[in-house]
């Protein structure tokens, strides 16, 4: 049991790289970053990581510490490794800035959002097995409505999450030409809510598959309406609209 904290100055960029950790705080996030300019956490190549909660989050000062990983900063995770974040309470990844993935290979189960980012959450390359409580990806800052980005450009996706699959506040860029290959959730419409007006499924092509835990209502693409049952996956193609 314990915690790695980083408190640096306001200037520093920090690098922690994972060799095999094994950490796991009871009350807090065994991963919180304080102060520091940018911080990177980097899964080294071949190495298994495992971060984890106790199931309860207690605060020592002012700081509402709610996931494993916990970020005041901007935060970037890479690498070529595999790291594993358990919160049976909270969140599992959230920087409080901008939170950043260039690579490595994720699985995140969390009570609440698997990853989230205040000011955007931006992907570009990775491996990513997520099932959240929450939304899968999550980004929103109720601060500033200009805010809550989600950009992702490359990388692997399987979610499975109680709210939306991939969800931000202001606007999503999706730039991959295909949906994420396998995305499970219980109400199939909710897959990419997006409130800003950033128009999406008319820019994807490729083809997708919804493993679905509630009826389909509609599914309206070209050569008609598709529906499908609780239980039961539904393939097509794009250009549509789900």
């Amino acid at each position: 049991d314990g915690q790695l904290v980083v408190n640096a100055e306001k200037t520093d960029k920090i690098q922690l790289v994972l060799g095999g950790v094994q950490l796991n705080s009871a009350a807090s996030a065994p991963v919180f970053i304080k102060q520091a300019d940018k911080v990177f956490i980097t899964a080294a190549q071949g190495t298994e990581n495992t971060l984890s909660n106790g199931g309860s989050f207690v605060n020592t000062d002012d700081t509402n510490i709610d996931a494993v990983i916990f970020s005041k900063e901007d935060l970037t995770l890479n690498g070529e490794g595999n790291l594993t974040v358990t919160a049976p309470a909270g969140h599992g990844v959230v920087s409080k800035d901008d939170l950043v993935i260039t690579g490595g290979n994720y699985t995140v189960s969390s009570a609440g959002h698997g990853l989230s980012g205040k000011d955007s959450v931006c992907i570009d390359g990775g491996s990513f097995t997520l099932i959240a409580g929450k939304d899968g990806i999550h980004a929103e800052n109720d601060e500033d409505a200009t805010s809550g980005i989600g950009y992702i450009s490359s990388g692997t996706f399987q979610i499975t999450s109680e709210g939306d699959g991939i969800s931000a506040a202001a606007k999503l860029e999706w730039k991959i030409k295909q949906l994420p290959k396998i995305l499970q959730l219980p109400v199939a419409p909710q897959i990419l809510r997006i409130q800003g007006n950033m128009p999406l499924l008319q820019k994807l092509q490729g083809s997708f598959c919804l493993i679905l835990r509630l009826p389909l209502q509609k599914c309206q693409q070209p050569g008609g309406t598709k529906r499908a049952a609780a239980g039961h996956s539904l393939q097509g193609k794009l250009p549509g609209t789900l």
